[in-house]
């Protein structure tokens, strides 16, 4: 039986790294991690300064665990002088890490927007993004055919693979747009487009052949819809992904509850709300997810329960995520309609 689930195993993982040169690094709480959804973006909040990490752990119940952390920082500048538009500057950084070999991809990247107001109640945004990335990965972790002597694995002998880079840096460019509108005057939307790697960067460990990264083409969309009462409110959201031939759909919502109204002429008072949701990853996993809203503070929780074929070893269990934001200077998220993303 040992035997048998230790194949099953290392199926899966061989599947699962075959799939890692094409796919880039995802987060379930893509609204903490905008930077990685769309350039466009980049200064799209209520506040002028905004700072976040997140942090992601998966597979360990059945292998050394993905993990994955970003941070980013980005402002909007030149907004009390233009009324009606705004340039958003930021940058990011993130880290992956995968299996034995701790298969890597650092990224530090560069991101600029520029946003207009088409009308009151309409805002349109043009994003970049330059990224500079590095891959690696430790060869010395991994055992080859060639190294077994007969008897048993012997680390001394060739490994007899072709030349390969361990660890280099290529540049990398992205694009995107994205359009806040209204709805009415306590709810707003917004729906985006990007393509991330527009540059196709050679991404390749072995000195032969290409591993050219496949352009990554996302579409989001989401909603705030309050209640008048504006004691909750409503955030559905959907995410499609696809490069190459693999493709990613995340879609659910959020049911945001206001805890305590913050005063508004002492601020002695501290704005407070929760959010729980539940988000399906298709094919995939089942997401539960919970925000807490505590002023400048934005703290979200959530873990991916895997749903896929992969059940049978990872027994249901996916991966563990945690974001925090901060945000300033506060702006209250209710009531304020598309002025400005309160997503």
């Amino acid at each position: 039986m040992k035997a048998r689930t230790y194949i099953i195993v290392t199926l899966c993982m061989i599947g699962i790294s075959n799939l890692l040169p094409a796919q880039d690094i995802h987060f379930s709480q893509f609204g903490s991690t905008p930077s990685l959804v769309n350039p466009a973006l980049t200064g799209d909040f209520l506040g002028n300064q905004r700072g976040g990490i997140a942090y992601r752990d998966q597979w360990r119940s059945i292998s050394k665990p993905f993990t994955t952390a970003h941070a980013f920082y980005d402002c909007s500048i030149n907004e009390a002088q233009w009324k009606d538009q705004y340039v958003g500057l930021g940058l990011d950084l993130f880290s992956d890490r995968a299996g034995d070999g701790k298969m890597g991809t650092t990224s530090f990247s560069l991101n600029s927007s520029y946003a207009k107001a088409l009308s009151l109640s309409s805002i349109y945004s043009f994003g970049v993004q330059l990224s500079f990335v590095q891959r690696s990965v430790d060869f010395t972790q991994f055992t080859w055919d060639s190294q077994f002597n007969g008897l048993e694995y012997d680390p001394a002998l060739s490994s007899q693979e072709p030349m390969y880079n361990e660890n280099f840096i290529k540049p990398d460019l992205s694009a995107g747009m994205s359009w806040n509108c209204n709805i009415d005057k306590y709810s707003a939307s917004r729906v985006g487009f990007a393509m991330f790697h527009i540059n196709s960067p050679n991404l390749k460990y072995y000195n032969t052949g290409n591993e050219r990264v496949a352009p990554r083409y996302v579409l989001h969309a989401e909603a705030r819809i309050e209640q008048r009462s504006a004691i909750f409110a409503f955030l559905p959201k959907i995410l499609y992904q696809r490069q190459n031939t693999l493709n990613e759909l995340l879609f659910g919502g959020m049911m945001e509850w206001e805890i305590r109204e913050g005063s508004r002429i002492t601020g002695w008072i501290t704005e407070s709300s929760v959010a729980f949701g539940l988000y399906h990853r298709w094919g995939d996993a089942i997401v539960l997810t919970s925000q807490l809203y505590l002023e400048n503070f934005d703290i979200g929780l959530s873990y991916d329960f895997n749903v896929s074929n992969l059940t049978r070893v990872s027994k249901a269990r996916g991966g563990f995520e945690i974001s925090i934001l901060y945000t300033s200077p506060f702006v209250s998220r209710w009531r304020k309609g598309a002025s400005r993303s309160s997503y």
